[in-house]
């Protein structure tokens, strides 16, 4: 068990967290699942408060059956089934120490030889009762990369739009991977489009206000 999963059961008893990773990656968690043919059964293996498997319950009439885990919520702690097609893991990893990531790991393979694997990148704001950050295993995606490697035989890293976080796509086939790096990339298009409209947006503002200052200094 994690030696710090005590201070998590205290925060989610107290208060709502870890809710947030349909809002961050549910458009690239949605994507990533319509590329994968056999995808019945899922499971969110550390999901916090999360929506998340609801969410995409709703929204892939593909999946059938979604479990949730997490061992700082009492009644979620255990994991409910043995296998399951694809697991999905976001904002984990980087609460795990060091020392027990390789057995947390082992235990993700073992639900699922198939995974998506979200990490933050970064520290995190939060501080744990014992003077640790919050995200105390912090690595570069090549590290985590590498890392992963030892349990899944294919591995491949998608920078995130947030910049912070990286996307792992573990254990799938080669066909399965080409279908996820498309719906990805199409992703990441969509992003660049916003952003320019965003830019060109921002720079009619600064026109119109430019415009307006010098309209105003006539009658000064």
């Amino acid at each position: 068990m994690n030696k710090n999963v005590k201070y998590y059961q205290a925060i989610h008893s107290n208060r709502v967290w870890g809710d947030s990773s349909y809002g961050k990656h549910g458009e690239y968690i949605l994507s990533i699942l319509s590329s994968i043919e056999k995808r019945d059964s899922a499971i969110d293996f550390g999901c916090g408060q999360s929506p998340l498997a609801s969410k995409i319950l709703e929204a892939d009439d593909g999946i059938k059956l979604f479990d949730r885990y997490d061992p700082s919520i009492e009644n979620i702690s255990s994991i409910p089934q043995e296998n399951y097609d694809i697991l999905i893991n976001t904002d984990v990893l980087e609460h795990i120490p060091e020392d027990e990531l390789k057995t947390v790991l082992k235990t993700m393979s073992s639900v699922s030889d198939k995974a998506i694997i979200i990490i933050h990148l970064a520290k995190a704001k939060l501080i744990l009762p014992n003077g640790e950050n919050a995200h105390c295993t912090i690595k570069k995606p090549k590290e985590w990369r590498s890392l992963l490697f030892d349990f899944y035989h294919e591995v491949e890293f998608y920078q995130h739009e947030s910049l912070v976080h990286a996307i792992f796509i573990c254990g799938f086939s080669k066909k399965e991977n080409e279908k996820i790096k498309y719906s990805i990339n199409l992703i990441k298009k969509r992003d660049v489009f916003k952003r320019l409209k965003e830019l060109v947006g921002i720079e009619r503002k600064i026109k119109y206000l430019v415009k307006r200052f010098k309209y105003n200094r006539l009658f000064k």
